[in-house]
């Protein structure tokens, strides 16, 4: 009967891990030519409790990368099997712009790295903008949405972590005034979980 009952466990705990996992794809900004997405990772579960909201963000030295890179996938599934709204985001790469462009030497580089950091963090602020915009339908606590990154993307995070600390203008002026943000911050995989 102990063989059973430790069979039945077994079995109950890896089809709790195996729930499915649906991923929707949204518009959030249209920025000139950019059309920025999102990723939506949510577990099919019939729990109808609001949850908390993991954003993240890409790395790639602000010239490359994406939010739906496979890599990263097992991380997104994780997440959302232990009762997240897992959110991936698209934002503008800014030193590739500058790349392309002509524009980067060693005399631009500074206002190029300022305008690239404005322009990740503006955009995660306005991806996080539209989850709070859309809380109710996806079943988000807008009181529990933690931020994390990876390499450029933890960049992203910290930058926009230190813009609602110090009450930046950008800060202020996208996100909801009853905001209420806690950072979490990865760096080229290394997460520290709340």
């Amino acid at each position: 009967m102990k063989r059973i009952l430790v069979l039945f466990a077994l079995f109950a705990a890896a089809a709790g891990y195996a729930q499915t996992v649906e991923k929707q794809t949204f518009v959030y900004a249209v920025k000139q030519t950019d059309t920025l997405r999102l990723d939506r990772y949510v577990a099919l579960t019939p729990d109808s409790r609001t949850k908390p909201c993991l954003m993240f963000v890409f790395g790639g030295g602000f010239v490359g990368g994406r939010r739906d890179n496979a890599s990263f996938l097992s991380y997104f599934e994780y997440y959302a099997r232990k009762g997240y709204v897992v959110v991936s985001i698209d934002y503008r790469l800014g030193m590739k712009k500058a790349m392309q462009a002509g524009t980067l030497s060693e005399e631009t580089f500074p206002e190029a790295w300022i305008t690239t950091l404005a322009m990740a963090t503006g955009d995660l602020y306005d991806a996080t903008a539209y989850v709070c915009d859309h809380a109710s339908a996806w079943g988000v606590d807008k009181t529990r949405i933690v931020a994390s990154g990876s390499s450029a993307g933890a960049i992203t995070v910290l930058m926009g972590e230190y813009g609602i600390c110090n009450g930046h203008p950008l800060a202020r002026q996208k996100l909801p005034q009853d905001f209420n943000y806690a950072g979490v911050i990865s760096y080229a995989g290394a997460i520290f979980d709340m």
